[in-house]
């Protein structure tokens, strides 16, 4: 799957029950929106074809194109050198390119495309609603998704972004671009060419795979 958007080790599973205190408020329009079009993002097919820029702080730049689709429960990313891949109950597990090949490695997916829809939807709207919220989502004028932190820097993993605007094809799901602020570094990604759904084409592992 693709765009495993704050979805980063060392943070926690989705905390258990609040300790008891103040209601939380509802969920603020623009936060409803974003898990629902995140949920689409996950669910839907669709196939990509991006550039992701990283500029870092220190004015060095790296660019790399990235082709990513997913057709649920089968899907594929390639992207600087490296290929992660899924059919059906399958996982495909990929060391890095060598030379003019990549082997790769069957392996039974550790949960079901659903579960793992509403595994990664459960720890998302943990950072962004309730009373552990990490993040407070606004909408542009565009309809693209802003996050902004709502607690210090310092108290966030430098695994997350300190800040995130994300734009969504709301016929697709698929992402049209992405800004995400990292300690240190900017990401952009601009999709460059998307459809839906994805077609076999779009799921083919590039030549040179080997499953070994």
């Amino acid at each position: 799957m693709v765009s495993a958007l704050l979805w980063a080790a060392g943070w926690p599973s989705p905390p258990g029950p609040a300790p008891a205190g103040p209601a939380s408020p509802p969920p603020s329009a623009a936060t409803t929106a974003f898990l629902t079009g995140w949920r689409a993002h996950l669910s839907s097919s669709w196939s990509v074809d991006q550039v992701v820029e990283r500029r870092a702080d220190s004015g060095a730049t790296l660019s790399f194109a990235v082709h990513e689709a997913q057709r649920p429960p089968d899907s594929v990313r390639v992207g600087l050198g490296t290929v992660s891949a899924r059919q059906g109950s399958t996982q495909l597990a990929c060391g890095p390119t060598r030379g003019s090949q990549t082997v790769c490695r069957r392996l039974p997916a550790p949960t079901t495309w659903a579960a793992t829809v509403d595994s990664q939807l459960a720890a998302l709207a943990a950072l962004v609603e309730g009373p552990s919220a990490v993040y407070r989502v606004t909408t542009d004028r565009a309809g693209c998704f802003m996050l902004a932190l709502v607690v210090p820097p310092a108290q966030v993993p430098v695994s997350l972004e300190r800040a995130a605007t994300y734009c969504l094809d709301p016929a697709s799901g698929a992402l049209l671009s992405a800004r995400i602020q990292r300690d240190g570094a900017t990401d952009v990604t601009t999709t460059t060419a998307h459809h839906a759904p994805a077609v076999d084409a779009d799921l083919a592992l590039p030549a040179g795979v080997v499953i070994g």
